[in-house]
């Protein structure tokens, strides 16, 4: 970070570089290089946070969209595919006791004599 660029407004000109040099996720709008932006520009990354929220606040920039995004487990079903699966887990037949298979345990592992 360069000191003579605190506290300092970002000029138009600035704003037109970052637009260009910004990387965004194709599936939410998240911006991925913010460090490098930082160097790029003498800003700190909280600075170029705010500058990319004031140019989507303006429309200049695409917004962030959350609903798009991946799970924290990469899960690539959508909202409805979970819940249609949720539906389906929830009314499987409980197999019933009696239709069971009965398996004998030989004597020797409960206990017992031969």
């Amino acid at each position: 970070m360069k000191q003579d660029r605190v506290n300092k407004n970002w000029t138009p000109e600035e704003l037109d570089r970052f637009k260009d040099e910004v990387i965004m996720a194709a599936d939410t709008n998240a911006i991925l290089n913010y460090e490098e932006l930082a160097d790029m520009f003498g800003r700190t990354v909280l600075g170029v946070k705010h500058a990319a929220n004031k140019l989507r606040h303006r429309g200049e920039l695409p917004k962030f969209c959350k609903e798009n995004q991946i799970e924290k487990y990469g899960s690539f079903y959508s909202k409805r595919e979970k819940q249609m699966i949720m539906k389906l887990r929830s009314t499987q037949s409980v197999v019933d006791c009696t239709e069971a298979a009965v398996v004998e345990v030989p004597d020797s592992i409960h206990g017992g004599s031969s």
